[in-house]
Order: structure tokens, then C-alpha cells, then sequence
């Protein structure tokens, strides 16, 4: 009830409220198919400097959900980290954008606590950025995984602060507890670690082959599940926390349950 008060006031779109139904996804997808099926040509751009380890990329996909094996050149990822320290930060609310200085955590006045992560601001202006969403080896996964051509890339950099804080406080800034994406039903994230990244410095986590059939009360749960309440039904030995290091990357499949750590 709440899901649909929430829509007819447009703060939910149908995709928020019927995507995370595998019917759903399969309708859009077959609607995709048939709309767009030539290459977005305003879109694609040339391979850029994204190394790809091995060619079984969609056999990973579609047995695991994600694929552990891209990675950024040295001077691409120099570039990039260059370039976003003269930017702003920002956390999206309500209201609007709040905006701070990257290198000191970004205060949020109405709810009297820190961000404990934020965005940066401006970044499709950055030239390396725009040239690796432009690559074309990205649209041509994307068709073979899901049978159309992307007509979009969202591009974002996230920055996590050590802050201490609970879990409950912490759903407001980052997404700390398992949930899998239905904003955009059939997406890819291609993500890349501007550091190096342990278990102590907010890694990225997932749960391999869960991008599939889901139970049906984890659907009308809600965004979130409690590690307590997944591990009954998934088994943690495909608990995978990607960690890596500066310039690697992966890509999942948005479906997949995922979450971030805290950084310590």
C-alpha cells in the first residue's frame, strides 16, 4: 500500500513498484528487443584503454550474475583521480543536492550526521569518463547479454568516509544490507576501484547466481534483507567480497543481491 501511495504521488515510478517481478523484466526486455535493436550510434564511441581478461564474459554472467576480470591503465586511473579533486561532492535528498568539499565529509544539517558516502559532482565532464561509457565493447555485452542495444549510461563516482555510525543510520547514505536494483529493470554496472580496496575500505559484496528466481517473500519484503534472513536461503559460500586492487573492476548483472561495507 505504501509502494502505491508513493507512486501516485511520482515519488515511485512503475518500474520501482512491478520490477523486481521476474515477469515484469521479462515483458520490458522483450519490448527492448523488439524497440531497440540498432546500435545507438549517438552513443557509441570507440575502444577506449578497458582491458577484458578473458573472452567467457557472458558465460559468467549467466551462471554467476558478475564478471571478475576488467581493469583501467595506470595513467587513465591517474587521470581520473587527478581531475575530481578540484570537484564538488554532493548528496542527493528530497529537497535537493547538498554540496561539500571532497576532502572532509559532507555535513547534512537536517539530519544532524555526516555522509558516509557521496557522489562527485560533474563527472561526465571528465574526458576519461566519457570515453570508457562510450566504449563499445560495453554495448556490445550489454546486446549479447540481454538481446538490445543500451539507450542510456549513468555514469558515477562514489567516495566512502570512515565515519562510525549504525546500520540503520548508515541505509540513509549507502546501501549496507543486501537488496538487489528494480529502478531499471535489465542493467549492467561496469564498476572500477579508484583505490585499492580490502575488506576495511567499504568493498563492494554480492551473492553469485542470485540474479535469477528470487523467493517470493524476499520480493514483498521490502529493499532490504538482513544477512540473517538471506543466508537461510543463499549459501554464503557464494558470498563474493570483490576485493581488489587500483584500476580493477567487475561487472554484475543490477539484478543480483549486492551491498557495499562499511569503510573502516
Amino acid at each position: 500500500m505504501k509502494l502505491l501511495i508513493k507512486l501516485l504521488k511520482g515519488q515511485y515510478t512503475i518500474s520501482h513498484l512491478f520490477g523486481r517481478f521476474q515477469i515484469f523484466s521479462k515483458l520490458f526486455l522483450i519490448v527492448n528487443q523488439i524497440k531497440y535493436n540498432k546500435k545507438p550510434k549517438n552513443l557509441l564511441g570507440k575502444q577506449f584503454k578497458i582491458n577484458i581478461a578473458n573472452n567467457n564474459v557472458l558465460s559468467k554472467l549467466n551462471v554467476d550474475g558478475y564478471y571478475n576480470g576488467i581493469s583501467l591503465d595506470k595513467k587513465t586511473v591517474k587521470n581520473i583521480i587527478k581531475k575530481i579533486k578540484n570537484k564538488r561532492v554532493f548528496h542527493p535528498t528530497p529537497e535537493g543536492r547538498i554540496y561539500g568539499k571532497i576532502y572532509k565529509p559532507l555535513y547534512i544539517k537536517k539530519s544532524l550526521k555526516y555522509a558516509t558516502r557521496v557522489y562527485v559532482d560533474d563527472v561526465n565532464k571528465i574526458s576519461e569518463i566519457q570515453k570508457i561509457s562510450r566504449d563499445s565493447r560495453i554495448f556490445e555485452i550489454f546486446y549479447s547479454y540481454f538481446g538490445y542495444y543500451p539507450q542510456s549510461i549513468n555514469s558515477m563516482i562514489f567516495l566512502n568516509y570512515p565515519i562510525k555510525m549504525n546500520e540503520d543510520e548508515r541505509l540513509e547514505f549507502e546501501t549496507v544490507k543486501y537488496h538487489f536494483d528494480i529502478e531499471s529493470p535489465n542493467s549492467l554496472y561496469w564498476s572500477f576501484y579508484l583505490t585499492d580496496v580490502n575488506k576495511f575500505n567499504a568493498p563492494h559484496a554480492l551473492i553469485k547466481k542470485t540474479h535469477k528466481e528470487k523467493p517470493f517473500k524476499f520480493l514483498m519484503s521490502g529493499a532490504n534483507i538482513n544477512d540473517s534472513d538471506i543466508f537461510k536461503h543463499y549459501n554464503q559460500k557464494d558470498e563474493s567480497i570483490i576485493c581488489l586492487s587500483k584500476g580493477k573492476g567487475f561487472i554484475e548483472d543490477a539484478s543480483i543481491y549486492h551491498k557495499n561495507f562499511p569503510a573502516k
